[in-house]
């Protein structure tokens, strides 16, 4: 997955021609794209039919189906208007053949990404990725991780929610995923605001699953680490 440079304010034909090449060139399989950049307009959306649209159209033409993006988090000279996450409320119907992925789920503006998919249940295309809001919350802020990784498994479902460490800023992920898989919600919050229980087939399903689905790829299912194995008699 490789976005770099992707920005269609400094020309759409010229951003087509970079995807294009690194379609070619590197091979690429999938984006991940900033919807900041440096030009004036500080900025761009997905649902931009000018702008935007064109490079989802090429796209389709190169083979590129999984596309991700910088969401939430809007630190530094991030503007917050383009960290929200509802210019993929269009792109995700006009462009049904590929999935869209949120990454850090929209941090702190996740209810609204999940809400695209609560009242458009139909949609199988949206997805949200974890990556360092899981890291920030746990830590620091438990309840309101426990809130979060809640309101994305009740309302976008629990085959679309997809792990991620931002190992590069975090370092080592071993930490973050010892502490996923040893995270629960309390069980007041899921009586009181209807949150899927962190069982260990949805663990399972956020730690991989759900993104060897997205990317076909070939998984064996095994139990989790903290589970006996199975001995089946010979």
């Amino acid at each position: 997955m490789l976005g770099g440079g992707l920005t269609p304010n400094q020309g759409v034909q010229e951003t087509i021609d970079r995807l294009t090449m690194f379609v070619e060139e590197y091979k690429i399989s999938g984006l991940k794209l900033y919807t900041f950049d440096a030009t004036p307009k500080c900025g761009w959306w997905f649902d931009d039919e000018k702008l935007a649209y064109p490079i989802w159209e090429a796209c389709r033409r190169l083979g590129i189906k999984n596309i991700g993006c910088y969401k939430g988090i809007p630190f530094g000279q991030f503007m917050a208007r383009y960290a929200h996450a509802e210019d993929f409320d269009a792109v995700a119907d006009d462009f049904l053949d590929m999935n869209w992925i949120a990454y850090h789920s929209a941090w702190p503006y996740q209810n609204e990404l999940a809400a695209l998919k609560m009242f458009k249940p139909h949609r199988k295309n949206l997805f949200a990725e974890f990556g360092s809001t899981f890291a920030v919350t746990v830590t620091s802020r438990p309840l309101e991780c426990a809130h979060i990784l809640g309101t994305l498994l009740r309302d976008m479902g629990t085959d679309s929610v997809l792990w991620g460490t931002d190992s590069l800023l975090w370092g080592n992920p071993q930490w973050q995923i010892d502490a996923f898989r040893h995270f629960q919600i309390p069980k007041e919050l899921v009586e009181g605001y209807g949150y899927p229980e962190l069982t260990d087939e949805v663990k399972q399903k956020v730690l991989g699953n759900n993104a060897a689905a997205l990317w076909g790829l070939k998984t064996a299912s095994t139990p989790m680490p903290d589970e006996p194995p199975q001995i089946v008699p010979v």
